[in-house]
């Protein structure tokens, strides 16, 4: 499954950038499909850059889509966290501290000043 989807992502980020390379300003983009200012072309400007926009939008989605299911489905190797090695240093040195001075933590027999 993970093989499947780390696929689907190379594809959904070459489809990406190809979409956002296609794209251009003015009368330089998609050039082959729309013939100037006529219309008279398969796909006329505004419906290109239309076109360009719900395609991109849609790309960019599924692309993030799968970047979050790829990261909770990817088996984590190394479990560990760093607050979980915080709290297992803690504890060493607490058990180091308990073996080094046994008496250091008790209460004192005579009390305070108050």
């Amino acid at each position: 499954m993970t093989l499947v989807l780390l696929i689907i992502q190379i594809i959904l980020a070459f489809c990406l950038i190809l979409i956002v390379l296609l794209q251009r300003t003015g009368d330089e983009g998609w050039s082959g499909l729309t013939s100037g200012s006529s219309g008279s072309g398969l796909m006329s400007k505004r419906s290109t850059a239309n076109f360009f926009t719900r395609t991109t939008t849609v790309l960019a989605a599924l692309f993030m889509i799968n970047s979050i299911v790829l990261a909770n489905v990817v088996p984590k190797k190394n479990q560990s966290t760093i607050i979980k090695e915080l709290e297992k240093d803690l504890e060493a040195e607490k058990e180091h501290s308990k073996t080094k001075h046994p008496h250091k933590h008790k209460n004192p027999s005579i009390p305070l000043a108050e």
